[in-house]
């Protein structure tokens, strides 16, 4: 007959006593064991209500004698870091079969720092201040209370503050003398904190023993300090007070409450006292950057890397700054590009290769606010000064982008080339066959965007209608490369004074002297479409819309010229969501508006259906920022990536 284990027993024992364990208003269900959870409880108020607090349990019971093994269990480390992740709280009760207790502490409550070196495991243990009584009923409803009004964004300032000590004596004071003094600092951050015992809101707790100090929110925010007994004992209460206050601001960060994060640093002298304690600037710097403090932390920053050698602090500002990317702000841009400037002036005489880093930074900025000029101008000191980006296909890549917009594109389809040349990335294929179609090397452009389009199972719209474009220029116009004149071109697309039966032999010669002049395009396009050349009048707008990636009425034009039985459905396809990626909603609403004037209503409805189906395909994703630090082979590689830059 089988035999049911005595663990087995037990498990189910500890479920029946918990459930007699906790109050009759608590409801205790059991959970799928797949969750690593073993039950839920519901708390309901004495009028059998529903309040809404919920948590998870994890029962582990045990039949031994020993106190050691009754007061503590083992758990993996990573068990440990999966209950503090989930959006309820897991309550660990530890069942004594021969006390019949249960002994309780929340998940967030245990300290992976105390786990041993390359341990996968730590003892978690307790005590008898965590037998599950009355007393720990109450806190237990206190804590979700207080965890879902945290939640909810309830914590103003100042910050309710209880404060405790685990040692007999703190740097030589003892608590009773300590206390006091610490009281003595509170009106100096009467703002900020505020001394409370008992239940009045929602409290921050403090705990500070010989070598720790500790602060934080129901153990789900906070900062623990580990180097109390380092601290100088006559500055000890005011120096405590500000640590205090700094991590307040961390646990704030940490919980969402960036805003008061921010005021809580920049009050008083806590400036001065984060550059002491910058290693907590680096995990406050990318909430702080969220706020209307964002050039105060800038330069606090920069006063910081000053005087440490700090460029990882360094390094991760600028990691902050690629993803913020507050291009709309005048006032952030300023200060985004006086710290970058600042950066350089400290590495000028003192570490070349990271004045040639810091000039490739700034390159980057000025790229994103389209200040080129500048842009290239840095990319050139970059390389000059870091002699390692001359081996960087990503750096002649972004040159070559700076190049491209600053219509420099021989250049730019060169160091294209040349990026392709040291990485072998692909996805520099269609940018140099863009650089060397606007080169006016038709034939080689139309080449390697075959070769791209041939290789790659699902190219953009654009590099497809380039290439189909390319193609019927090639052939139509007999011309494999051409010396764009891009002035004489525009002169003479100039036709409002030329009768119209002069008209396209204008525009035609425009042609002759820039293949890719968009005014003679579109020119051509609105003559064609006049004289019924419906088909001609779509390309001439595709033509221009290519040219011209901006040009909105290009782009509807062109679209309008295709929404017919004559173009073939494929360019239609490839029109709307070319269009769509280069100029997104604004090309939709102007189209929208023309196909509501044209066909009505009803019949906008229909073909709106169809268009928002083809567009949703079209993924419009900014690029992900790169951030490159130096790896064990020399090469500056994309921390984001897998892919060696």
């Amino acid at each position: 007959m089988t035999k049911r284990i005595k663990q087995h027993q037990l498990e189910d024992l500890s479920r029946h006593k918990f459930g007699l364990a906790i109050p009759q208003k608590w409801v205790y269900r059991d959970k799928d064991k797949d969750y690593g959870i073993d039950g839920e409880v519901e708390i309901f108020n004495s009028k059998e209500r529903a309040t809404g607090l919920v948590f998870w349990v994890q029962l582990k019971a045990t039949a031994s004698k020993q106190q050691r093994t009754i007061k503590g269990i083992d758990l993996s480390l990573e068990t440990i870091k999966y209950y503090k992740r989930l959006d309820l709280p897991v309550l660990i009760a530890r069942y004594s079969e021969v006390e019949d207790k249960f002994y309780v502490k929340w998940a967030t409550q245990i300290d992976p720092f105390y786990a041993k070196d390359g341990a996968k495991t730590m003892r978690v243990s307790f005590s008898d201040s965590d037998i599950l009584d009355e007393g720990k009923v109450i806190g237990i409803e206190r804590y979700l209370q207080q965890l879902r009004a945290i939640r909810s964004g309830a914590i103003t300032l100042p910050i309710n503050v209880s404060l405790s000590f685990g040692s007999k004596s703190i740097c030589g004071i003892t608590p009773s003398l300590l206390l006091p003094k610490i009281r003595s600092q509170i009106p100096e951050f009467k703002d900020i904190i505020r001394l409370e015992s008992g239940d009045k809101g929602i409290l921050a707790e403090v705990h500070i023993d010989e070598t720790t100090l500790k602060v934080g929110f129901l153990d789900i925010a906070g900062c623990t300090f580990h180097s109390v007994d380092l601290m100088d004992k006559s500055t000890l209460p005011i120096d405590l007070m500000k640590d205090i206050c700094l991590s307040l601001s961390m646990a704030l960060s940490q919980l969402g409450y960036s805003d008061l994060a921010a005021r809580i640093v920049f009050s008083g002298d806590l400036r001065n006292r984060l550059k002491i304690k910058h290693e907590l600037l680096k995990h406050l710097m990318p909430s702080l950057l969220k706020t209307r403090y964002f050039s105060e932390t800038l330069e606090l920053v920069s006063d910081v890397c000053d005087n440490e050698d700090n460029n990882y602090l360094e390094a991760i500002t600028n990691l902050s700054l690629l993803f913020l990317r507050s291009s709309g702000n005048t006032e952030k841009l300023d200060a985004v590009e006086d710290f970058l400037k600042r950066n350089i002036d400290r590495y000028e005489k003192t570490a070349p290769s990271l004045y040639g880093i810091s000039h490739y930074n700034l390159a980057n900025f000025y790229r994103s606010a389209d200040r080129l000029k500048e842009s290239v101008k840095c990319f050139l000191v970059a390389r000059r000064y870091e002699p390692k980006y001359y081996n960087q296909g990503y750096f002649y890549g972004e040159l070559a982008g700076s190049l491209f917009e600053l219509g420099r594109f021989f250049y730019s389809a060169k160091f294209y080339k040349k990026a392709m040349e040291i990485d072998g990335q692909k996805g520099y294929l269609p940018l140099y066959a863009d650089a060397l179609m606007f080169s006016g090397k038709y034939q080689q452009s139309l080449e390697v965007f075959n070769d791209f389009i041939d290789g790659e199972c699902s190219p953009s719209a654009e590099w497809q209608l380039k290439s189909i474009c390319l193609s019927s220029l090639i052939e139509k116009y007999n011309i494999k490369i051409q010396n764009r004149g891009v002035k004489a071109a525009l002169a003479l697309s100039d036709v409002c004074s030329v009768g119209d039966e002069d008209v396209e032999q204008y525009l035609e010669k425009a042609l002759q002297q820039d293949m890719l002049c968009g005014l003679a395009w579109f020119n051509l396009g609105i003559h064609r479409s006049s004289i019924g050349e419906i088909e001609g009048a779509a390309f001439c707008f595709t033509m221009c819309a290519l040219a011209q990636r901006w040009d909105i009425e290009a782009w509807v034009n062109a679209t309008a010229c295709s929404f017919n039985n004559v173009v073939p459905l494929e360019i239609f396809v490839l029109l709307i969501r070319a269009a769509y990626f280069c100029n997104g909603d604004k090309y939709l609403e102007s189209l929208y508006e023309l196909f509501e004037s044209q066909l009505g209503e009803e019949a906008l409805s229909q073909v709106a259906q169809v268009i928002e189906q083809v567009i949703s395909e079209v993924k419009k994703t900014e690029s992900a920022p790169a951030l490159r630090m130096l790896n064990e082979d020399g090469k500056f590689e994309d921390i984001f990536s897998s892919q060696k830059a």
